[in-house]
């Protein structure tokens, strides 16, 4: 749980006083991320590989691989990924099966999967198609982020209300790609 302070943009006195902080990535789902890959990196409806969107909670992208590769009897190099996403949040993914799965295929692997993983882990497989290529971290155009902000007074919300159309950034320290291994306390900066 780390804790974020509120600066102002000197247009409007900035809140002071004595507060608590507010909290961020207080649980997974405070925390949001949905990949963006190249438009030509999407699926279609042909080709030799298996576009599989993969929404992970409490896992690395490469432990969700291994999970992948295990219940399918094939090994992690036979699956790709654009870039990694953080085990601390609910994050969504395009992994690629270098071959050809069916729709049904992809539900028999998500009921054999979520039978075998830890307590508040969760994989959730949706069948997105065959396609012609495979992913690299080139394919990544970007990540699109939601963040829930926790412990924000009613005197803050109302300052962010009236201040919407500005914004207010942070550089992300809160995650263990920045700091830190998988499974570990982190260690993020204030």
């Amino acid at each position: 749980m780390a804790a974020l302070d509120m600066h102002s943009v000197n247009h409007e006195k900035p809140l002071t006083g004595s507060r608590e902080p507010w909290t961020v990535k207080s649980k997974p789902e405070d925390f949001r991320v949905v990949e963006v890959l190249f438009p030509s990196k999407q699926s279609s409806s042909s080709g030799e590989h298996t576009a599989i969107l993969v929404t992970k909670i409490n896992l690395t992208t490469f432990q969700a691989v291994e999970v992948l590769a295990h219940h399918t009897n094939t090994s992690v190099q036979q699956w790709q990924h654009a870039g990694l996403k953080d085990e601390d949040g609910v994050t969504t993914q395009t992994i690629i099966f270098k071959g050809t799965l069916s729709f049904e295929e992809v539900v028999g692997i998500q009921s054999r999967i979520q039978a075998s993983l830890k307590n508040r882990q969760s994989i959730c497989l949706e069948y997105a198609g065959l396609c012609d290529q495979g992913l690299s971290p080139g394919s990544l155009l970007g990540n699109a982020f939601s963040i829930m902000i926790n412990d924000v007074s009613h005197e803050e919300q109302l300052w962010i209300r009236r201040n919407e159309k500005r914004t207010i950034s942070f550089i992300n320290y809160y995650d263990s790609q920045r700091f830190g291994f998988p499974g570990h306390p982190k260690h993020s900066q204030r």
